[in-house]
């Protein structure tokens, strides 16, 4: 069974506090859209990870001082369902690339893209973003082919919904512009 397709974002400064913010709005977002339970733990810890990355990396090559004050580095949640498929994709300003390191046992982090591979099946990557400076890193997480969109009312009006451009791991590029700062 075909599912139509559901948009949504949250534009966020990089800062310690949009991790919860976008993980809540991420909560809020994949329930109303009835994704299921499984699927959406995945995807709150996929925000997670992302976010948090985001944010430890958002200061690299940010935005240039205006009159003479530096400008709060931005980051962006969009959450996207295409066919049977979940993606979770977050801009930042910064143009480092993600790279799945290997920790040492005491490390204190470098798991997080370890936990994205592992919970989208290797389904992962970035992309430079044409517009602002940034990249935009995402995940596609399976979705049953159970899944069906809810209903305009069951959640008190229309739902957050687009129709995407076809969206694949090699044409996600395609929505970048709509994941700008």
């Amino acid at each position: 069974m075909a599912s139509a397709s559901h948009h949504s974002r949250l534009d966020l400064t990089c800062e310690p506090s949009a991790v919860p913010h976008a993980r809540r709005h991420a909560r809020d977002v994949l329930r109303t859209w009835d994704v299921p339970g499984d699927v959406l733990d995945d995807a709150l810890v996929v925000v997670t990870e992302l976010a948090a990355n985001a944010v430890r990396h958002a200061g690299e090559g940010s935005r240039a001082p205006e009159q003479g004050l530096a400008a709060a580095p931005v980051c962006a949640v969009d959450l996207r369902t295409h066919e049977e498929c979940l993606y979770v994709a977050v801009y930042d300003e910064s143009r480092r690339v993600p790279v799945l390191r290997i920790p040492s046992d005491k490390a204190e982090s470098g798991r997080g893209l370890h936990l994205v591979a592992e919970l989208s099946g290797g389904t992962w990557g970035f992309l430079y973003t044409a517009g602002p400076p940034g990249k935009l890193v995402w995940a596609c997480l399976a979705l049953p082919s159970s899944w069906v969109r809810p209903r305009a009312d069951a959640c008190g009006g229309a739902p957050h919904t687009a129709r995407p451009r076809a969206l694949s791991p090699c044409s996600l590029s395609g929505a970048v512009t709509e994941v700008s700062a």
